[in-house]
This record gives structure tokens, sequence and C-alpha cells, in this order.
């Protein structure tokens, strides 16, 4: 064999033999702490559970475990907090049927109470400010911040509904009771 050959398999093999033992230092140096890097550690925060004023309950959280703000709290100056009022009531739609007889009433499915959704507005009408869909039997409650709203039903069809749209002043602490009928114009 030649003797460049015999220096070039030298060179190669060497060149293999130092990729590999710097590969093999950078790879385990990577995974190591470093002692002047600060970790992340994770915080983990006891289980209790802090009962606000609506009856929900809020958790421990970040990374001072502190609990979080109950919902609905509007803060009107860095001491003072304002609770939310209520809106509650019922919706009725009827008649669902042409000819309703008394052992055979037709009663509204919770669909149609779903779509007759019920729209909170600010005073004037010119901004949505919730959006409320009654339960499978009619109930609704919703809580707001206190101030006057405008609310009103979702119209459509040849009926009408009395109760919608009113308007309603909403109080820190107090539930106001609407209820709306509609009319679905069924005759």
């Amino acid at each position: 064999m030649p003797k460049y050959l015999k220096v070039l398999i030298l060179i190669v093999g060497a060149a293999i033999v130092g990729g590999t033992l710097v590969y093999s230092v950078y790879f385990s140096l990577s995974k190591q702490e470093m002692p002047n890097e600060k970790i992340n550690e994770p915080v983990f925060c006891t289980m209790e559970a802090k009962l606000c004023p609506d009856g929900s309950y809020v958790g421990r959280t970040g990374p001072k475990c502190e609990f979080t703000l109950c919902p609905n709290f509007k803060v009107k100056s860095t001491s003072t907090l304002e609770l939310p009022g209520f809106l509650k009531g019922n919706i009725t739609i009827g008649p669902i049927c042409p000819v309703e007889r008394i052992d055979n009433p037709c009663k509204p499915t919770p669909e149609m109470y779903a779509a007759r959704k019920i729209f909170v507005y600010n005073q004037t009408k010119t901004l949505l400010v919730k959006e409320i869909t009654p339960g499978p039997d009619g109930s609704y409650k919703a809580d707001l911040a206190p101030g006057v709203y405008v609310v009103d039903v979702a119209h459509f069809g040849i009926g009408f509904a009395r109760g919608a749209p009113a308007q309603i002043k909403i109080e820190s602490g107090k539930t106001i009771k609407l209820d709306i009928d509609i009319d679905t114009g069924i005759r």
C-alpha cells in the first residue's frame, strides 16, 4: 500500500475519532444544569377554594399562589369591589299546535327555548352586552354589572313578545325578575 494512502487513512480516522469526541462532550454538557443558571421550578399551590358572593368558587394560581378574582367583580377603586346584579326570569312560548287538547298539550321543546335568545343591550341599544340562552324549561339567569339595560328577545315568525323589549335597572347584589311571554301567532 502506498505511503500517502496510509497517511490519508490515518487523517480520516483521527477526524472521525475527534468528531465523535467533540460531539459527545458538547451534548453531555448541554444536558447538565449550569451552576449560575436559574432553574424554573414548577409552583404547586394548595388545593384550597374561596367561596365567591355569587356562589362560585375560585382556587389559588400563579407564582405566589394567590386566589384568582371572583367572576364579575368590578373594581371601583383600589379598596372597593362592586358586586354584580342579576337578571332572571322565565320564557313561555305558545301556542305550539293549531289545536291543543287538554289531555295532550303541546309543550315547547328545549330547542324552541334555545332559539329564543335573550339579548341585553346598553341603555341606548347601541351595544350588545350579553346574549342569554334560556334553559330547557325556559328559565334563565345572568349576572350583569350595575347599570341600565334594554332587554329584548329574538323575534321571528308572525308572533310577538309580551315583556320585551324592556328597560331594566340592575343594582349591585340585587336580582331583577323579567318574564317574557312569546305568542307564536298559531291559531
